[in-house]
């Protein structure tokens, strides 16, 4: 018959009828990843702290890593700009819970230098009521420095914030606040606290030869500042020796480190630091 074709011997005999495959399903390959106790994390990521960068990194790993992060993450928090402070200011009244994890707040570093601002723009970025509402909202806060850069801001107002409502402060650093205002601050804040009273004693010895003038202190029933362990006025020349600076010595009787270089003291602040103190 024409148009019909055959298959060949070869290929009738290599045909192999079908044979159903068996569905083999795979399973996937489980990784063991190895347990890293919590302990051990906080300690990596503790001689991480001087770097955000990478510390901002880690906080995006896993839950974990952003559990111990973020607070290492917000304890120092450190301003240089207006421009960072101002979105720091927000987020801090918005938000109380990191805000509590804060306990240095540094502004030493605050500087408008090459911003082409004015002293008028500043104290409009930075008031005394936005530091009122931050160091209240920091309710953990350890330590504050500010630069002379905002003296203005560093009103009575927010003295009284950091001596009575800061319960946990240990430093003060008013480093280069050399103004009037500042001063005048100073002085209202040792008058609040209770200044220090003090005893003029004269010499009437008559086989004596010191002429000199003894004074003695009266002590403190109740420090203000019991906490308080660092307290530098380091370039202050102009506050009151008698009326502030023993006063604030007074109420601090367990600082361990003390900065007056630069202001002006005489011989009854070294003896109030040798006998009181």
């Amino acid at each position: 018959m024409s148009g019909v074709v055959l298959p060949t011997p070869q290929q009738v005999f290599s045909y192999q009828p079908l044979v159903q495959k068996q569905l083999v399903i795979k399973k996937p390959i489980v990784k063991i990843i190895p347990y890293i106790p919590p302990e051990v994390i906080r300690i990596i990521l503790f001689y991480l702290r001087n770097d955000k960068k990478t510390l901002a990194a880690c906080a995006l790993v896993n839950q974990t890593f952003n559990l111990h992060v973020t607070p290492i993450l917000y304890h120092t928090v450190s301003f240089s700009f207006p421009y960072t402070f101002t979105l720091f200011a927000k987020a801090t009244i918005s938000e109380s819970q990191r805000s509590r994890m804060i306990q240095h707040l540094d502004l030493s570093g605050f500087s408008t230098m090459g911003l082409q601002k004015s002293d008028s723009a500043i104290q409009k970025v930075v008031t005394p009521q936005i530091l009122i509402n931050i160091l209240r909202s920091c309710t953990m806060l350890e330590a504050f420095s500010v630069s002379e850069t905002l003296e203005s801001s560093v009103t009575f107002d927010v003295l009284k914030v950091l001596v009575f409502e800061c319960k946990n402060i240990k430093a003060l650093d008013f480093c280069g606040l050399s103004s009037k205002q500042f001063c005048s601050a100073l002085a209202s804040l040792a008058e609040a606290m209770g200044q220090v009273k003090l005893v003029r004693r004269f010499n009437d010895e008559e086989n004596d030869d010191d002429d000199e003038t003894r004074i003695s202190f009266q002590k403190i029933k109740t420090p203000v500042l019991p906490h308080l362990q660092r307290l530098s006025l380091h370039k202050c020349p102009i506050i009151p020796e008698y009326s502030t600076i023993l006063t604030l010595l007074a109420h601090s009787p367990n600082l361990t480190h003390l900065d007056l270089g630069g202001c002006s003291i005489s011989d009854s602040t070294l003896d109030f630091l040798a006998t009181e103190t």
